[in-house]
């Protein structure tokens, strides 16, 4: 088996299992941040994990204080 294709074979396992990883999340919410450090600089992988990672943590505290809000309304 030539190296390019043990590589792209390797390559289509992982899509494969993070695929199916993906689907297992019993998450509702998903956010994906997109940077370019052709476009912009090297850098900019760092500030794009640092945002999302941010963010993620946000969206995931709200949704606690609204699953909790609406898990005890109406009970005191």
């Amino acid at each position: 088996m030539q190296s390019s294709t043990l590589l792209q074979s390797n390559s289509q396992r992982i899509k494969a299992i993070a695929h199916q990883l993906v689907g297992q999340i019993a998450v509702p919410y998903r956010l994906g941040v997109i940077g370019s450090t052709s476009f912009w600089n090297d850098s900019s992988e760092v500030i794009c994990v640092a945002t999302g990672r941010f963010l993620a943590e946000f969206i995931m505290a709200r949704s606690l204080e609204w699953q909790n809000k609406s898990n005890n309304h109406g009970h005191k």
